[in-house]
């Protein structure tokens, strides 16, 4: 499993499932479970610097303008669209996030109860 830290509000659009599309100017050949982490930057009431969500990284490819509505904003042309689905809310537990995508240690997926949940295959 691998983790991606988001800066809000987008952070907490992809727990809603109303962002499905993160845009990235690199691209990852990682697909499966993704733990959403949430930067320490403030923003409004959004949370900050803790788990946020589980979702499912479907696939990784250049960003187009239709990829817009989903990404909540306009993509630049050399970025990649990363869509995301089946957004899970998980408990907001704190931890620091990271640049690129991070393997998240044992522990804190033992926290979240996705061993479980059967959310975790490969441990």
């Amino acid at each position: 499993m691998k983790a991606l830290t988001v800066r809000q509000p987008w952070a907490s659009l992809i727990a809603q499932g109303k962002k499905t599309v993160e845009l990235r100017t690199w691209a990852t050949k990682y697909r499966g479970p993704l733990l959403i982490t949430v930067s320490a930057k403030k923003h409004g009431d959004h949370p900050t610097g803790c788990t946020l969500c589980l979702v499912n990284l479907v696939d990784c490819r250049p960003a187009t303008r239709s990829d817009a509505p989903a990404a909540c904003c306009d993509p630049a042309a050399d970025e990649y669209a990363w869509l995301l689905a089946d957004a899970t809310p998980l408990q907001q537990l704190p931890i620091k996030g990271r640049l690129s995508t991070w393997t998240p240690p044992p522990a804190l997926l033992q926290a979240l109860n996705l061993y479980q949940q059967g959310r975790i295959i490969d441990g």
